[in-house]
């Protein structure tokens, strides 16, 4: 009988959490339904210190939207996504492929006020969100704008292991506000004592120690033709060359190791397959743009 009874009042406990759960996350549901929530603010929380790092209110181009459908329209997605709330009270942001690109727990919810709670590294994040009105035109935006630096450069190198070959190129580089570089070039790459050319398709990254990336290849000895996928990893100099000024110039060395796509022993032989880059660009064209550092919703 007792043991009943005890089976019984762990059931009535149950049932107790999932019910308060239950009308809790249907409270949040119908604050957020039907609404446009602009954020105003994110803050990090960490045990010595609270840090603002976002102050805007911009409820044109920067909103979620919540339907009682469960679909999320927000200026952060190109497409309607979709949203719902689980255990209780956690907020999650979906992609239109059902993929979760935001989740965070509702700390506070009111008529016109939302504070949702999202784990950092040594603490937390705060985001706090405000109604939007159909007449709302208020604009402020307290980010810090930053300088970026765009170059169009010219690349002089070469890759060297067992076939010395020489690497000319076209490159559009990015140095943005954490001085990384993100760089995409279109390369020749020339063993005409081999009789060998080839062109790559690369894309990378400099910070200010490392480097990496990933080339596509394609080579041809006039009879051969043989495609290949390149991952890199190494150094750059960039932090030598933009400290001070921006001159726009850059240097890396990086190894490479092509992976053949296909089945020509004889020519992957005359081909380098691993290789040490090493990599000038001299700008052509600069620019530097204004921009503002957006937040990132990804977790």
């Amino acid at each position: 009988m007792q043991k009943i009874n005890f089976v019984l009042f762990f059931n009535v406990l149950i049932f107790l959490f999932l019910s308060t759960n239950s009308i809790q996350a249907q409270k949040f549901i119908n604050q957020l339904n039907g609404k446009r929530w602009g954020i105003t603010g994110i803050y990090e929380i960490t045990s010595d210190r609270q840090d603002t790092l976002l102050l805007v209110r911009d409820c044109a181009n920067e909103y979620y939207e919540f339907f009682p459908s469960g679909a999320l329209v927000s200026s952060y997605l190109e497409r309607d996504g979709k949203w719902n709330i689980v255990r209780d009270s956690i907020l999650i942001f979906r992609q239109h492929n059902g993929k979760v690109f935001k989740r965070g727990t509702i700390k506070f919810a009111s008529e016109d006020s939302i504070t949702i709670q999202d784990k950092g590294q040594n603490g937390y994040f705060l985001e706090v969100y405000e109604l939007c009105t159909p007449d709302d035109s208020t604009y402020v935006d307290a980010r810090q704008v930053y300088q970026e630096f765009k170059t169009r450069s010219l690349i002089f190198g070469g890759n060297y292991m067992d076939i010395p070959t020489a690497e000319v190129g076209l490159a559009i580089t990015r140095l943005n506000w954490n001085r990384t570089i993100y760089a995409n070039s279109l390369n020749l790459e020339l063993a005409p004592q081999k009789n060998i050319y080839g062109l790559s398709l690369n894309t990378w990254f400099e910070g200010k120690i490392f480097s990496y990336g990933l080339a596509g290849t394609a080579h041809s000895d006039d009879g051969n033709l043989l495609f290949g996928m390149r991952p890199m990893f190494g150094l750059t100099a960039q932090r030598f060359f933009n400290r001070n000024q921006r001159s726009g110039i850059s240097c890396h060395l990086m190894y490479g190791y092509t992976i053949f796509l296909g089945n020509n022993s004889n020519f992957e032989r005359q081909v380098n397959r691993d290789a040490v880059h090493l990599r000038v660009l001299i700008p052509l064209q600069k620019s530097d743009p204004q921009v503002v550092r957006k937040a990132i919703f990804h977790n």
